[in-house]
């Protein structure tokens, strides 16, 4: 299997198998579709790249990051 490398940002290069599709990405998350995009138009959902102009793909670490930094709760008092 061929595995295609892009470069990115900071100059590391990821393989086309890290990245993750809206689909995925709605899937691990437990939300719907509409909602990834939703959160893509207003920009408060996870970082993504447009591959080809078209193809949205999320890195998994990108992911990570962003639920790493939602609020959470459930804190003792």
């Amino acid at each position: 299997m061929n595995r295609i490398s892009e470069p990115t940002t900071t100059g590391d290069t990821r393989t086309v198998d890290e990245l993750l599709n809206e689909n995925q990405v709605a899937q691990r998350l437990c939300v719907s579709i509409a909602t990834i995009r939703r959160w893509r138009a207003r920009k408060t959902g996870p970082r993504f790249r447009k591959i080809g102009g078209a193809s949205v793909r999320y890195s998994r670490e990108d992911l990570k990051r962003w639920i790493d930094a939602q609020p959470s709760g459930g804190g003792a008092r």
